[in-house]
């Protein structure tokens, strides 16, 4: 068990990381992150963060958070509904799951604009149960046509049209969703364990919230789904407590996070226990003085027409376009995403 000295820790540790979060807030009130071609993305990361800080149980916060909601409504220029990475861009099932989180967390499941954006988010679900990033390429291809009209996008946009486990994880801790990502979520789990993302070079993303969703529907059939993802998750850990990635080989703050969340489900395995308070303590340690976390949450931007961005080798560090890896350079993404793993650490040591 944690001593009292870390749990006192914990709280200045979170403390701290809000504060640095709250102040990271555009003067409009927006989170941006990630400099793509696009630009920095501000609906989506706001609505990440906004639903990171939701389960932070003080006044300012969720006023904060409500904040960004009344924020995120005044984005309603899409006419089929939903949000997306930013003004610009088309509207997105990632992004809006993660509005509809938000939602959710501020007690606004009902309105009008939630209830549009529930059937947008419909058209994603692809023949296999999975939910796609885009609709259809219909509704993508105008925005390249603008962002390429010099030099016109030929490939087809099959990759981003295709079911997405890390998308699809999201969207499945959503009540509404659950039942219909379930099967999907148990034909896309590895043999190793885990759930391998689209979008991110760190599988610690997908392999969290898809244990997280499976575990929500308290069904006695996806324990052994859950297990494995916990004995890949501490497997993962080194004897020091981080999850060394190819990007961060002497630890990722953003995977070790997430790796945290999935050694959360399990509260009783004595093995499990020791790795969740190694890694608790190597997280606190890593907390910079400003109160945030070095970035280290890698975004890929595959190819519109790449299924299987694990095969791809030439990924351009820190680029904008397709092809890319881009960090979340204000650390904005990567501190939410910590803070949101030591606030479930606490609410486990104070249950």
């Amino acid at each position: 068990m944690l001593t009292s000295l870390t749990n006192n820790q914990l709280s200045n540790a979170i403390n701290a990381a809000v504060t640095f979060l709250l102040n990271a807030k555009n003067p409009e009130g927006w989170w941006l992150d990630y400099d793509t071609v696009a630009g920095p993305s501000d609906e989506w990361v706001t609505a990440y963060v906004s639903t990171m800080l939701s389960i932070v149980p003080e006044d300012h916060v969720f006023k904060t958070v409500r904040q960004a909601w009344e924020l995120l409504k005044t984005r309603s220029h899409r006419p089929t509904g939903g949000w997306g990475y930013n003004f610009v861009v088309s509207g997105d099932a990632d992004t809006t799951g993660w509005a509809l989180q938000l939602a959710r967390a501020v007690n606004q499941s009902s309105s009008e604009q939630v209830q549009q954006a529930k059937a947008f988010l419909a058209t994603h679900q692809r023949s296999d149960g999975g939910m796609a990033t885009f609709a259809s390429e219909e509704v993508i291809r105008p925005y390249f046509a603008n962002v390429y009209s010099k030099n016109p996008l030929k490939q087809t946009f099959e990759g981003w049209c295709a079911s997405h486990v890390c998308v699809s994880a999201a969207i499945a801790t959503l009540p509404e969703y659950y039942t219909n990502l379930h099967d999907y979520l148990k034909a896309t789990q590895t043999p190793q364990g885990n759930w391998q993302c689209y979008w991110w070079f760190d599988h610690e993303y997908a392999t969290a919230l898809a244990a997280e969703a499976l575990a929500s529907g308290g069904q006695a059939t996806d324990q052994s789904c859950i297990d494995r993802a916990i004995a890949w998750a501490v497997q993962r850990l080194s004897p020091q407590g981080f999850v060394a990635t190819f990007n961060h080989p002497h630890g990722s703050t953003f995977a070790t996070a997430l790796c945290l969340r999935l050694l959360l489900l399990d509260t009783v395995n004595p093995e499990v226990i020791t790795a969740r308070v190694t890694a608790t303590q190597w997280l606190l340690e890593q907390q910079q003085t400003s109160g945030g976390w070095i970035s280290s949450a890698w975004l890929r931007k595959p190819y519109t027409n790449d299924i299987n961005p694990e095969q791809f080798t030439q990924w351009e560090y820190h680029g904008k376009g397709e092809g890319s890896v881009i960090l979340d350079q204000n650390s904005i993404f990567t501190t939410a995403t910590v803070v949101h793993s030591l606030q479930k650490v606490s609410e486990v040591l104070n249950s």
